[in-house]
């Protein structure tokens, strides 16, 4: 990853040259003009920046992602204006001194009519930790100072409108000498960090594209920086206001219009330091995107780093509708069971039953096309078989709409596939982390295996496409349990959608497997992956649907940490209700789920008495869209832009940004488990299992 983002696009232009009023802010032009044989007079025309602190806190200088001038890359800088050249101090520079020289800036040569301007980022620091965000606003022209003031920090700012969030303090001074000094007093302290986030739609002369962004941050220590075209927005942590428990997902809309294509990007920083960047450039009018970082939905995968995570995607719309940018700042949540109990004890003897749990949908299906359905497709085999051997009810048009495509176009399939059938992007080991702890995994053998009559090795099922291994699924269950020995991880083992489901039999003789294994086959592969792990995790006691009502502190003890719910050859284990239908969650319109959302609520949420020798009836609440109305003009996008082109990244933040709320605002009071499913699975959906948990617990 850190390779791919090493790699920095080359910028557009912001601001029209012809709207400058002959003032100049250019690399080009300032190298030329410093190229000054009399030192004595460069040094008359450089002033240098005095901060007066009077506040009795810490300033610190402070790095925003922005472009020295308009032919620079954006990158993370202390200071916006290329006057400076680096004489500004470097990002993370603390000082108490009352007065404070933070970096220099030269002024025009004195038959020069243009003026100067740049902008540099300072913090005030409370003891809490919280700061201020400041940048300082200065204008030179050949006779010295011309402006200078103070403002929130808004990267929209320019030289038309250069503090756009709003002046604050008192306007800086030239003293006799070259000093600009800056006034930080008592007044600076109280202020609360106020962005003018507006979107600024023109009149477009061209049809243009639109582009999303979701942000949600409640790592304390982190900040996404979201920038589209000419406007730029910020989200950092800040503690949520009553009745609000959580954060919350901020949603933006822009516009980007013209003929040539237009800069996004996506900084995240971790304790004020560089630590996740994306870049691309989209088309105004075709929507093709081209970059780093974002340029294949199966490579944006998780990033960790101190004790938090980020989960971040782009959707490549292509022309008609919007391209989405999300990106998710949490805290990891390894060892939340854990946390909770060393929190409070009392969780011990909770019920299981009585937490809810964010879960992954599909949740083996990331990584790569494999080998031997890539061949059958190459062979142009594949519509042949399913014609042949698939399940009438199952193989929809829409499969064999697929098939055709994939075998008529013989380009890039693996493109198709993951744009289309990649439900989640992290491993195993990585979901577990970002705190998922429930599956929903579908284990199978491969169809391009079974119609040979060979059975093979044990995927994840996607229909006819194989996702990850249920060896590697187990392993990573048996590893991440052995090393966190608090936690506890459910697993329910379906077979929906598989499109061979029994032996197919001629004259006698079977010719074609069934996909779904038998329980003594499972049970293999269960042993091979607890001989493969760690002792702790060999020490793992599997339970099952009839342990979910027994305290979590009895479960912990007993060991019985891993619960299998076998639902493809138990189905009637756990009773519980689903959300999910075909109807209503084939669209691209989130109402329409939130509405088969609350009709489960309303039937479920409410206490009930378990039916005799079963475990209390919990709820799952599926969250994400698998829209196939529009398949083929999603088949048609996958293979005509790019890698980043997946309908379900397109839907995600729509439906996150609909569905987290009205979690937020569900008592939840099903029997029990609640389970809350998803798509590409994050630190978003984990904060909010937890508070449904806690509040379900009244801990």
């Amino acid at each position: 990853m850190a390779d791919q983002l090493a790699s920095r696009l080359e910028s557009q232009h912001i601001d029209d040259p012809q709207d400058q009023d002959q003032e100049d802010n250019e690399d080009e032009q300032h190298h030329s003009d410093d190229d000054d044989s009399d030192d004595q007079a460069k040094a008359k025309r450089t002033y240098h920046i005095v901060l007066h602190n009077t506040t009795g806190l810490p300033i610190q200088v402070s790095a925003w992602p922005v472009r020295a001038s308009t032919h620079s890359d954006y990158l993370l800088r202390t200071y916006k204006g290329a006057d400076f050249h680096d004489s500004v101090l470097p990002n993370g520079t603390v000082s108490t001194d009352e007065h404070f020289t933070i970096g220099q800036m030269r002024g025009p040569k004195h038959l020069d009519p243009r003026k100067r301007w740049g902008w540099v980022f300072v913090d005030l620091v409370h003891p809490d930790g919280t700061k201020v965000h400041l940048q300082l606003y200065i204008k030179l022209d050949r006779k010295g100072l011309h402006e200078a003031t103070i403002g929130h920090t808004d990267l929209d700012s320019n030289v038309k409108n250069p503090q756009s969030s709003g002046q604050v303090g008192s306007k800086g001074k030239q003293d006799d000498g070259n000093k600009i000094v800056f006034e930080i007093d008592e007044s600076l302290k109280t202020l609360q960090n106020a962005v003018d986030d507006s979107v600024k739609h023109g009149i477009k002369t061209v049809p243009g594209k639109g582009i999303e962004t979701h942000s949600y941050v409640s790592h304390k220590l982190a900040r996404a920086s979201l920038l589209i075209g000419s406007e730029a927005r910020y989200h950092e942590f800040a503690a949520p206001v009553l009745p609000d428990r959580l954060s919350k997902v901020r949603h933006t809309v822009h516009e980007i219009e013209g003929v040539s294509s237009r800069y996004i990007g996506a900084f995240v920083e971790n304790d004020g330091k560089a630590w996740f960047e994306g870049h691309v450039k989209v088309h105004p009018v075709t929507g093709i995107a081209k970059g780093s970082g974002f340029d294949s939905t199966a490579e944006t995968v998780a990033v960790f780093g101190n004790g938090a995570v980020i989960n971040y995607g782009f959707h490549d719309a292509g022309e008609g509708r919007h391209d989405m940018v999300y990106v998710y700042a949490t805290p990891e949540y390894s060892n939340w069971l854990g946390d909770l109990i060393t929190s409070n004890p009392a969780w011990k003897d909770m019920p299981f039953s009585k937490l809810c749990l964010a879960a992954a949908h599909d949740a083996g299906m990331f990584g790569k096309l494999d080998a031997g359905l890539d061949l059958l497709i190459k062979q142009g085999k594949l519509g042949n078989a399913l014609a042949s051997h698939a399940e009438s009810n199952i193989a929809t048009p829409v499969v064999h709409f697929l098939v055709a495509m994939l075998e008529d176009v013989k380009l890039r399939p693996e493109r198709v596939i993951n744009n289309i059938a990649l439900t989640q992007k992290d491993t195993f080991a990585d979901q577990l982390k970002i705190g998922v702890r429930f599956f929903d995994f579908r284990p199978g053998f491969c169809f391009h295996d079974v119609i040979y009559l060979k059975k093979g090795v044990i995927h994840h099922q996607h229909a006819m496409v194989p996702g990850c291994t249920y060896l590697q699924f187990l392993t990573d269950i048996f590893n991440f349990l052995g090393d966190h020995t608090s936690e506890i991880v459910v697993v329910e083992l379906k077979s929906d959608g598989f499109v061979v489901r029994e032996d197919k039999v001629r004259n006698g003789e079977v010719v074609v497997y069934s996909m779904i294994p038998n329980e003594e086959e499972l049970a293999g592969v269960m042993e091979e992956a607890r001989q493969a792990t760690s002792d702790g995790g060999r020490a793992v006691v599997i339970a099952s649907a009839q342990d979910l009502d027994r305290p979590i502190g009895e479960l912990i003890e007993s060991n019985k940490r891993l619960i299998i719910i076998d639902r493809v050859h138990h189905p009637d284990d756990w009773d519980r209700g689903d959300s999910y239908d075909h109807v209503s969650y084939n669209t691209t319109n989130p109402a329409t789920i939130l509405a088969s959302l609350e009709k489960t609520y309303s039937e479920c949420s409410h206490p009930q008495d378990p039916a005799p020798g079963k475990p209390s009836k919990g709820t799952i609440y599926q969250l994400q869209a698998t829209p196939t109305a529009n398949i083929k003009m999603d088949v048609a996008a996958s293979i005509t832009y790019s890698d980043c082109s997946s309908l379900l990244t397109f839907m995600k933040p729509q439906m996150d940004r609909t569905t987290y709320p009205w979690i937020a605002g569900k008592t939840f009071d099903d029997p029990g488990n609640v389970i809350l499913l998803n798509d590409f699975v994050d630190g978003v959906l984990v904060e909010h299992a937890l508070d449904v948990s806690r509040r379900r617990a009244g801990l």
